[in-house]
């Protein structure tokens, strides 16, 4: 529990580094006022769930000071906050949206505490990607105008995360109106996406873990190198060296319901082998300890607890033995979630941003770059997927009723858009084949 309670302590030696990214307002600008219901609304959950409603909904806890916010946001922007509004709920943040007179928007994100994981480790990691991507890697990201990890330091009363918005609308949203007359847009967007994806995949680090700022992780994690002794460093990866490093994992998994309080192994660690044993003596010790039978948020098992352990102290035996060859083993970054609704795109299907950069992690090339994107894996199986071409011609198609024509156009765009990211990513990263 020591190396833990270190860790944690780091993050409020480290707080100074947030804060100082959250200008100071020079006077008092006009902020919008809210009446006691619709402060409500701001800190109200609206969903509804299915089971252990009572429990999921007592730990999505939405507080802060929107005066404090709107004061933080005025600094950075340098106008007067006209509005600020509810923008939507995400399964671990709600979002908002700030306006000002003078015509310009910022996002500011609050996380649902603690479903995500621990706050300070999540936004801090978070941060430190966003400008990794950015300022190495040249993805188009948001750009974070200030953050706070710390709540009981943050000028809102929580941590939070305040940036540009992304221009353009997402992908999902969009996809529909791929037509003849475009294709040759949604095949730019494409390769743009692959390209991305390609210079990811090409950067080894030397850790399986999270990225950080270097000040936010303990001292030993930061005598540690960041990269692969393997690459070729430019003068850019150079200074990247200097600014970040490798510190524990934020996915989810590791942190979920009561596995926050225990003292598990979050790495980061030097090989695929022990971030797999890592994940299986995680779940072990958890399947050991008093929170698998009492915990409010799980379903039902499937299996006993002795057949679990069975399976777990099995796959520790395996390990070693299953993993792939070491060319696909490379530590690499990686969009979490490649999603419809995180890519964003303009009305030519330009990409004007990749949002949302929550629990991304530092993992084996195979874990991360072999998966196929949601955003254009075709599941339907209404249309085969052709080994060649990008298409499906459907020559019968006038013998359908005119709804199911629609259906059918609707399904080849979507298998158009499968094979458009199989034959891209071929070209870029032929070690997928």
């Amino acid at each position: 529990m020591l190396r833990q309670l270190l860790w944690f302590d780091l993050f409020a030696i480290s707080v100074a580094s947030a804060i100082a990214n959250v200008p100071a307002s020079p006077h008092r600008r006009p902020l919008v006022t809210f009446t006691s219901a619709e402060k409500k609304e701001l800190f109200a959950f609206k969903e509804r769930f299915l089971y252990n409603e009572k429990e999921q909904l007592a730990v999505r806890n939405i507080k802060f000071n929107p005066d404090a916010a709107q004061r933080v946001a005025c600094s950075v922007v340098g106008g007067d906050c006209t509005s600020f509004e509810v923008l939507t709920d995400g399964g671990y943040n709600r979002v908002f949206v700030l306006g000002f007179d003078n015509g310009q928007e910022v996002v500011l994100r609050i996380p649902w505490s603690p479903l995500a994981g621990p706050p300070h480790a999540m936004i801090a990691s978070e941060v430190a990607t966003m400008e990794f991507m950015r300022e190495v890697l040249d993805v188009p990201v948001p750009r974070v105008l200030a953050w706070s990890a710390n709540a009981q330091t943050s000028p809102i009363g929580s941590e939070f995360i305040l940036m540009e918005p992304v221009a353009g609308q997402s992908f999902e949203s969009q996809y529909l109106e791929i037509c003849t007359e475009n294709i040759g847009q949604f095949g730019a967007m494409m390769r743009h996406f692959v390209e991305i994806q390609g210079r990811c995949a090409e950067l080894a680090f030397s850790q399986i873990g999270s990225l950080y700022f270097k000040e936010d992780v303990s001292r030993e994690l930061q005598d540690r190198p960041l990269f692969s002794e393997s690459i070729n460093m430019d003068d850019k990866l150079h200074k990247a060296s200097e600014r970040y490093r490798i510190g524990p994992l934020t996915d989810r998994q590791w942190w979920r319901c009561e596995r926050q309080s225990m003292d598990l192994d979050r790495g980061p660690w030097p090989d695929v082998v022990s971030y797999f044993r890592a994940a299986a003596l995680s779940e072990i010790s958890f399947i050991n300890s008093p929170y698998a039978l009492r915990s409010s948020f799980r379903k039902a098992p499937l299996e006993t607890r002795e057949e679990h352990l069975k399976h777990l102290n099995d796959c520790l035996t395996l390990i070693p033995y299953i993993v792939p060859p070491a060319e696909f083993c490379s530590p690499t970054i990686w969009f979490p979630d490649a999603s419809g609704t995180n890519i964003m795109t303009d009305s030519n299907f330009k990409i004007t941003g990749l949002i949302d950069w929550q629990q991304a992690v530092i993992a084996p090339y195979f874990t991360q770059h072999m998966e196929f994107p949601s955003a254009f894996k075709y599941t339907e199986g209404l249309l085969p997927i052709p080994s060649v071409g990008y298409g499906i011609l459907l020559s019968n198609i006038d013998e359908f009723d005119p709804e199911f024509q629609k259906l059918l156009h609707l399904h080849r765009q979507k298998v158009t858009r499968h094979r458009a990211y199989e034959i891209a990513i071929a070209k870029v990263e032929p070690k997928r084949e």
